[in-house]
């Protein structure tokens, strides 16, 4: 502070202590198996796995909210009536009101706005943000800066001679907050623009944290100036959609023409964003869902239409949770890499542990190389050795997953082209249970047994379409990677169409004919009798070779992901899930009253198990409190609380003898009355302490008819 002046606004103190160790690591409940920076290094991959589900999820949802940007763009393109001058209206200023979203919704669509708005021309934009505005100053400032610093209109010619003009006439400079200046600017940017009009679009940013007499004032000025400024506005809500009828004047909403357009959540959005995050061939993420977590998911955020923030959530906590677990460092390729340079006997030991008791998922021979990469690194020993091991399982699950993604896309596939054609009474969304079926891997093939056996239900027009929308999958909807290993399935495929083209030659309307025909069939005649054998028996030779096809590649691809070894650790189990689902539901009552009975299983102290007396006061009242019966004196409240401290150990408190002639008693009695008066009122003021935080808790009801009493509220209590 020694060059700082007395008069300046500002100070500055320089910290010169040593700052406390920042843990940036995760916790984890077997600290005996992890390695020396587990902590970070769990952190590091929650990080990085997130990453990427965020992104994802981000483009997903833009995409989803992508029509309601069109609709809103539409709107700010239109052309607004113009008001009937010989009646007096001033003009109002055309709004856009979004309303059924979320905070996290509303500023997605607002940032898919501008990028439209950029894309168009004559549409200019500005924002004013409800941090921003703690005047009306400010938010006029916003406002007209927002436009003016955002094109420029003039060249350097045109810029030095208004410069110029400016000083000969001596005119003062318009404030930035007076819409004049902005006025101004228009007039120069349609003479730029040759008469062209443009749009002056406001997008307003958390307009619930702006005071309501500052928006009053803002939409009464901006009408003043709507005849000659182009206003459209653009409102994002995020709580009631009457809010602004709710909170503003009648006389300040005349100003605005407001159309409404919801951007609540469709009913499939839910559906779309696990699709998306988990069985999208275009996505590859770093982690898998399993069926119970799915469940719990679809229960907690899709039955109940819960938010786009309450799934993000809970995929969060998820992530967290999994990341509390030691061999969670091989969820992601990037801290895989770095665990070579480690040293961690305890880590490789439970890596080791968990390896061998991997091999015994091996039930079939496919798996052979697998097996042999295991016991090969269980013999050598060493630590690379684990780890390579640990990266042959990573690049055959991934494999697994990738196959278990396009064989679960062609099961949808089938069963939505199936329902159409002819099983229409079956319309309900299947997805969920689909997917918790084939992760379960328990009723797989009765999933798919009753979607091929559907089959047969086909024409052979029926057949030779299905053929060329499943041909189609494998050689346009694949991703190239994965279509170069489906090359078998594909020719295979290529001959069956073939083979049904060549021997159904007459053409579809010809077929159709001969379908109706078949009702009305003379079977008296040999011929018809001949015919129809045939025809039947040529689309049941073509049926039973697609069905085995078919049921071959599914039952190959739709195998049940936790028969890989390690599969918890890229896939989330149900222990995680059920750990997160009492972390998103928590029970107030009972956490609270857990921490008051057992306090040092939150302190992690030793001192609160060696008695009673050693405990906190609020645990002591609430234990005093629970012996109680439905009323509690609390003069006798206070009595056990004293007793209870018996055995604490205090000071000797000594208090100043009197001086003069006062009492005939000796000084060693005064000291020892004084101290227990002092050591009283200390106890009368920890229990008033504990008393009223109990009160503010909600564990205590007054009654007016005993004033020393008070009513419990908490009973039977599950210890």
């Amino acid at each position: 502070m020694e060059d700082d002046h007395l008069d300046s606004d500002c100070f500055t103190i320089p910290f010169k202590g040593e700052s406390e160790p920042v843990d940036d690591g995760l916790w984890t409940g077997r600290p005996q198996s992890d390695l020396p920076d587990g902590p970070q290094l769990r952190l590091r991959t929650y990080q990085l796995v997130w990453d990427r589900l965020g992104r994802q999820s981000q483009k997903i949802v833009q995409k989803s909210y992508s029509n309601l940007s069109s609709e809103v763009l539409n709107f700010v393109l239109q052309d607004s009536d113009t008001p009937n001058s010989f009646l007096g209206f001033r003009g109002e200023i055309p709004t856009a009101l979004i309303i059924g979203g979320t905070p996290s919704t509303n500023s997605l669509v607002l940032e898919n706005l501008e990028l439209c708005i950029d894309d168009v021309s004559n549409v200019h934009a500005s924002h004013i943000r409800g941090k921003e505005c703690a005047s009306l100053t400010v938010a006029l400032r916003s406002l007209v800066l927002g436009f003016i610093g955002g094109v420029d209109i003039s060249d350097d010619e045109n810029e030095q001679a208004t410069t110029s003009k400016q000083k000969q006439s001596g005119a003062p400079k318009l404030a930035t907050h007076d819409l004049h200046l902005l006025e101004a600017w228009y007039a120069a940017l349609l003479n730029h623009n040759d008469d062209v009009p443009s749009k002056l679009v406001v997008l307003f940013h958390d307009i619930e944290a702006i005071s309501p007499s500052i928006l009053e004032d803002l939409f009464y000025i901006c009408g003043l100036h709507a005849e000659r400024l182009p206003f459209v506005f653009i409102i994002c809500l995020s709580t009631s959609p009457d809010f602004l009828h709710a909170t503003l004047t009648r006389s300040a909403l005349t100003n605005l023409g407001i159309s409404r357009f919801h951007a609540a959540a469709s009913e499939n959005q839910f559906d779309d964003i696990i699709q998306g995050l988990f069985f999208d061939l275009s996505f590859q993420p770093d982690i898998m869902l399993g069926p119970d977590v799915l469940d719990i998911l679809f229960n907690s955020c899709g039955n109940r239409m819960a938010t786009l923030d309450a799934l993000t959530t809970s995929l969060q906590l998820l992530l967290l949770e999994h990341c509390s677990h030691p061999l969670s460092v091989f969820t992601s390729d990037e801290i895989e890499e770095s665990l070579e340079d480690q040293e961690g006997k305890p880590f490789f030991t439970h890596l080791r542990s968990k390896l061998e008791s991997s091999i015994k998922k091996f039930d079939n021979d496919e798996d052979e190389g697998i097996r042999q990469s295991i016991e090969e690194a269980l013999t050598a020993g060493d630590d690379a050795s684990l780890l390579n091991a640990v990266e042959d399982i990573r690049r055959e699950f991934d494999s697994r997953v990738v196959n278990f993604r396009a064989a679960f896309k062609l099961l949808s596939r089938l069963r939505t082209t199936l329902r159409l054609t002819r099983a229409k009474k079956d319309r309900s969304n299947e997805f969920i249970s689909n997917a918790c079926t084939v992760l379960d891997g328990k009723d797989t093939e009765n999933l798919i047994r009753s979607t091929i056996d559907k089959i047969d239900k086909l024409s052979l027009t029926e057949v030779r379409s299905l053929l060329q929308q499943v041909y189609q999958f494998f050689t346009q909807d694949l991703p190239p990677d994965i279509r170069q290993e489906q090359m078998t399935t594909c020719s295979a495929l290529v001959l069956l169409i073939n083979e049904v083209g060549l021997e159904s030659e007459e053409p579809a309307e010809e077929e159709e004919r001969a379908a109706k025909k078949t009702a009305h069939v003379d079977l008296t005649r040999f011929e018809d009798v001949a015919a129809l054998s045939q025809r039947s028996v040529m689309k049941s030779k073509h049926t039973d070779k697609i069905k085995n096809l078919l049921t071959d590649y599914l039952s190959e691809g739709l195998r049940s992901l936790h028969d890989t070894p390690l599969s918890e650790i890229w896939c989330l189990s149900a222990r995680t899930a059920r750990s997160v689902e009492h972390l998103r539901n928590p029970s107030i009552v009972s956490s609270i009253t857990s921490a008051l009975i057992r306090p040092q299983d939150y302190l992690q102290c030793q001192c609160c198990t060696t008695g009673t007396h050693t405990l906190p006061d609020e645990s002591m009242v609430f234990l005093r409190y629970l012996d109680g019966g439905k009323m509690i004196n609390v003069y006798d409240w206070f009595e056990t609380f004293t007793v209870s401290l018996e055995k604490e150990d205090r000071p000797v408190i000594e208090s100043p003898p009197k001086k003069g002639k006062g009492s005939k008693r000796s000084k060693k009695d005064d000291q020892n009355n004084m101290g227990e008066e002092d050591i009283r009122k200390e106890l009368q003021a920890r229990f008033l302490r504990c008393f009223h935080e109990l009160d503010l808790l909600g564990f205590l009801k007054h009654t007016g008819r005993k004033q020393d009493h008070v009513m419990r509220t908490v009973f039977e209590l599950n210890e």
